[in-house]
């Protein structure tokens, strides 16, 4: 699955990202900014997710309640 992803994004590339902003560079999605930016944003929302439906009623884990000390 990786190689199939990397071989469809090694396409994905632009010259400019932002061009008010011309400093950040193009935009390459097997580059190692660009796939660390993809995979946070994705992250990001199941995280939340998951902290709304699996702790709805006892509350987000602690060290407290969980016995651990992180």
């Amino acid at each position: 699955m990786a190689k199939h992803l990397h071989t469809i994004h090694k396409k994905v590339v632009g010259d400019v990202i932002d061009t008010a902003r011309p400093g950040l560079g193009g935009y390459d999605a097997s580059g190692p900014r660009d796939a660390m930016w993809a995979a946070l944003t994705e992250m990001h929302p199941m995280l939340r997710v998951y902290e709304a439906f699996a702790f709805r009623s006892t509350g987000c884990p602690t060290p407290a309640r969980t016995g651990s000390s992180w």
